[in-house]
């Protein structure tokens, strides 16, 4: 018997199951906010079949039959098929949610499946809902490679992306996503399936003297061309030369998406190529979040804004800089957010309906002032005027899952990393309550491509030290914090916070409270997170030193003290009245315990 309900005779319109909607006319997989999943036209026809005989063993023969009828196949190519799916549903962990494989036997959809027919009531799509197609724009590419022009390659791409951003019903790639794909060999087909995406435009250009010609085109994301111009202009300008191109791509592309209108992008960036080349230099410094690449970062964009005091998204950009600081390099807090705060402000003053700006307050909002609401009602108007910002996503996310609100907030996060397929704390946050939300195999496969990306990425580490506590493998939790610890540039107390904790929680008491003696003494030349060294107190079993410094914690506004319902390492400390009263002093008391990424 089928487990799917039955509609009737009525065509099919889709299947939803688990966390998922198969859309039968477009022959695309959604995620229940509406993602895309991208899967070759293969993967569709393997889904489709399993979802259609929901509940069936379904042999290895009659499946090869199915799905490549009249040709001659082998075992191996359902058995590579059924993987990519697998991992495309994040379904490869041991209790099979979707995929159940029957040894020597064949294969059975296990998921409890919803024929949608025609005439079926709409379903509510939640409010981090994805537009219905996604875009990226690469670098454009220069024709000889020996008349590069790094500016004009990023910067049209750039220019691109702020103008098809408006546009409602698109998701864009950021530039940072894309900015990887400028090499002249690059593959299109294979950029828009590591990036997610649904269309691709790619371009070339060529500088001669006073003319610039640039040739751009539209692409699916299996290479067939949609559209393609050429532009001849004069290179008075580099920035009006992408400023009169991109607005006549824009127009020629937009309605062959099928996107909405849109309101014109923000003028929010400069004209002036100095200002730019320290904008890009800034962004691509802080990715690492290592504290001297976030200083260097805040010296570039300081160095934009010195030559152009009116760049509004440079002076976004150091809000978003500055409010990371004190996690990672443990600086006083109210140094760095009042520096945030008055770069968003600044940007919001230049720009008002410049999403960068509202996610930048809504950002001090949340980790410093503790203004829930504020903080809230910040990101959704960032998220209302451009939805294809990642950081706004990103925000919205993290604060709404630790606000116990975990279904409304996991839908921003999966977007944030949609918008930013390479984003090294976007994919760790994720992983970090995928882990919360029982997924593990989705979760390490996140962190997976972090670590690929940059073997270095210490708050990968961090969160990975998580899976293996999961796993029951403490030796290699500790391995994993112990590599954080060294990868961070010896800024950070996390790492060493986590591993007292465990050490101590474990009965290696020495162990704890030598690294708890070495953060007392450092404590003393420099400003640690009170709540690293609560940590290892609590590790210890000393409840009333640990509510010491939780409460040091509270009066010097310690961004991990927002995280203080949701955070494990505070189980031990729960039931105590003065922790009790910490939470109602944060207005933290009637908050549901919500979930932490680490």
């Amino acid at each position: 018997m089928k487990n799917h309900e039955q509609s009737g005779d009525a065509p099919v319109r889709a299947f939803d199951f688990g966390d998922f909607r198969l859309d039968v006319p477009q022959r695309r997989l959604l995620r229940r906010d509406g993602t895309p999943v991208p899967l070759t036209p293969r993967l569709l026809d393997v889904l489709l079949h399993l979802v259609e005989h929901a509940g069936e063993l379904l042999g290895k023969e009659a499946l090869m039959q199915a799905l490549w009828p009249g040709l001659v196949v082998e075992e191996n190519n359902l058995n590579q098929a059924i993987s990519a799916l697998r991992r495309s549903l994040g379904d490869e962990s041991q209790d099979s949610r979707y995929i159940q494989t029957v040894p020597r036997r064949g294969f059975r959809f296990v998921a409890t499946v919803r024929r949608v027919v025609d005439g079926d009531r709409p379903q509510a799509t939640p409010s981090a809902a994805a537009p219905a197609q996604t875009l990226a724009v690469l670098p454009f590419r220069p024709l000889a490679e020996d008349a590069r022009d790094p500016l004009l390659e990023v910067g049209m791409a750039d220019s691109l992306i702020a103008r098809l951003s408006a546009l409602s019903g698109l998701a864009v790639r950021s530039i940072g996503a894309v900015r990887r794909y400028g090499e002249p060999d690059v593959d299109p087909v294979d950029a828009a399936h590591e990036l997610g995406v649904d269309w691709i435009v790619d371009g070339t250009v060529q500088h001669r003297g006073t003319q610039i010609r640039v040739t751009a085109r539209l692409l699916r994301a299996d290479g067939t061309s949609r559209w393609s111009g050429t532009f001849d202009e004069k290179y008075t300008s580099v920035f009006d030369v992408q400023d009169m191109i991109s607005d006549r791509v824009s127009r020629v592309i937009s309605p062959r998406l099928g996107a909405g209108d849109g309101r014109a992008a923000p003028a929010a960036g400069t004209h002036d190529a100095d200002a730019y080349q320290f904008y890009l230099a800034a962004r691509t410094r802080a990715q690492g979040m290592r504290p001297s690449g976030l200083r260097r970062s805040v010296e570039f964009f300081r160095k934009a804004i010195e030559l152009d005091p009116r760049y509004a998204l440079a002076h976004a950009g150091l809000a978003e800089t500055c409010r990371r600081l004190p996690f990672v390099a443990e600086g006083p807090p109210a140094e760095s957010f009042e520096a945030a705060r008055a770069a968003a402000l600044r940007a919001l003053e230049l720009e008002p309906s410049l999403a960068e700006g509202h996610s930048g307050l809504g950002w001090v909002k949340w980790w410093y002032d503790w203004d829930w609401p504020g903080a809230e009602q910040a990101f959704r108007r960032a998220i209302e005027l451009n939805p294809n910002v990642s950081e706004a996503h990103l925000g919205l996310g993290h604060f709404l899952s630790s606000q116990g609100r975990d279904d409304e907030g996991f839908p921003h996060l999966q977007q944030a990393r949609e918008l930013d397929p390479l984003s090294l704390i976007a994919n760790t946050i994720e992983a970090g309550y995928l882990l919360a939300r029982g997924r593990r195999a989705e979760g390490k496969e996140r962190l997976r491509r972090v670590l690929e990306i940059d073997p270095g990425f210490w708050i990968a580490h961090l969160t990975l030290a998580g899976f293996h506590l999961a796993d029951q493998d403490q030796g290699r939790a500790i391995e994993a914090l112990r590599r954080a610890a060294d990868t961070c540039e010896g800024e950070s107390t996390q790492p060493l916070a986590l591993l007292g904790l465990l050490l101590g929680k474990s009965g290696r008491r020495d162990e704890a409270q030598a690294l708890l003696d070495r953060l007392l003494r450092e404590s003393k030349r420099r400003y640690l997170l009170p709540t690293s060294i609560a940590a290892l107190y609590a590790g210890l079993g000393d409840n009333a030193s640990a509510l010491d410094w939780l409460e040091r914690g509270h009066e010097a506004r310690d961004t991990r003290m927002v995280f203080l319902k949701a955070d494990s390492r505070w189980a031990s400390l729960r039931s105590e009245p003065r922790f009790v009263a910490l939470l109602g002093a944060m207005g933290l008391a009637g908050v549901p315990a919500g979930k932490s990424a680490h």
